[in-house]
Formats: structure tokens, C-alpha cells, sequence
């Protein structure tokens, strides 16, 4: 034993000082949880466990767009561990443009097709498929070309990715 802690005891360590005696959460009123879907279960049970003793919880989250999968993220509907949490639908985006609300919402249509709102006008997207991973690269590869071909200075691209190896 170091003494250090590590970033998946967290949640467990937070749950055993929440079961121990002691108010000392309790003279907070309010918790918020943003990209809450990309919760892990340990993570969502410490959120459960502290809005049992914090009055006001909100959490935010969409379970469409669970980005850590791969790290154990599993999107569960607060309702399922709490009595009477109240799920609430943001009806306006203020951050995606009305042309790439678009694009998302024909994307995910067949797992939810509720429209998203937005007020904001921008560019159209493009939606680029690739057959495989090895042609994503290449066209990854033909793009950052034709940005340093039109002067873009290479501190100004950046690529990510979900795999350090891609």
C-alpha cells in the first residue's frame, strides 16, 4: 500500500465515507452531474448514495452520447435507484447549429427519433463513411494534407481518436 489513491477507488472510497457516520456532506445543498452518462456503475451508485443526504441533485446526460464504453460507462437512468427522480427534456441545444443538429438527429433516428432543437445557423456538415478503419486513416491522412497544403500551420491540426495506436 502507497497511500495513494487511484482514479477507480474513488467512487468506492467515496461510498464508504458516505456511510459513515457524520454530517459532514449535509451542509452542501446542492449536486450537479454533468456527461453523466458517462458514468461508470460505481460512479453512478456514489451519485445515488450522495443524493440521498444532498437535497438538490441534477444530473446531465445524454445516453446517446456514452463516449466510455470501453471503460466501463453504462448509462442508468437515475429512476432505477432513486424513488421519485423525475427525468426532464431539454427541448433546445445552444450549442450544436441547426445544420449539424440535422445531421445528428438522422444519425441516431432509429434509436431515438425526437428531433433536437436549436436556434443557431451554421455550415452544413459532411458525413464521411468509411468502410474500414485503415481507409478512415487514409482519409484522416488526405485531409490534414490538404489543410497543410493550404497554408494551415501544423500546430493548428489537431486528430482525435479513440485508441492511442490509431
Amino acid at each position: 500500500q502507497t497511500g495513494k489513491i487511484d482514479f477507480d477507488s474513488m467512487p468506492r472510497l467515496g461510498a464508504v465515507a458516505l456511510a459513515s457516520p457524520g454530517d459532514e456532506i449535509t451542509r452542501y445543498r446542492h449536486l450537479i452531474v454533468d456527461e453523466y452518462q458517462d458514468c461508470s456503475p460505481q460512479q453512478v451508485h456514489l451519485v445515488a448514495a450522495l443524493a440521498r443526504r444532498i437535497p438538490n441533485l441534477m444530473v446531465f446526460g445524454d445516453r446517446l452520447q456514452v463516449i466510455y464504453g470501453f471503460g466501463g460507462a453504462r448509462y442508468t437512468p437515475l429512476a432505477k435507484l432513486l424513488d421519485g427522480a423525475q427525468r426532464l427534456k431539454l427541448s433546445t441545444s445552444y450549442r450544436l447549429t441547426q445544420q449539424t443538429a440535422a445531421l445528428a438527429g438522422a444519425i441516431v433516428a432509429p434509436l431515438d427519433g425526437t428531433p433536437i432543437a436549436t436556434r443557431r445557423v451554421g455550415r452544413k456538415p459532411r458525413l464521411i463513411v468509411n468502410e474500414n478503419s485503415a481507409q478512415q486513416t487514409q482519409t484522416v491522412v488526405r485531409d490534414i494534407r490538404a489543410l497543410l497544403d493550404r497554408g494551415v500551420n501544423p500546430s493548428r491540426i489537431a486528430v482525435l481518436a479513440r485508441l492511442n495506436a490509431v
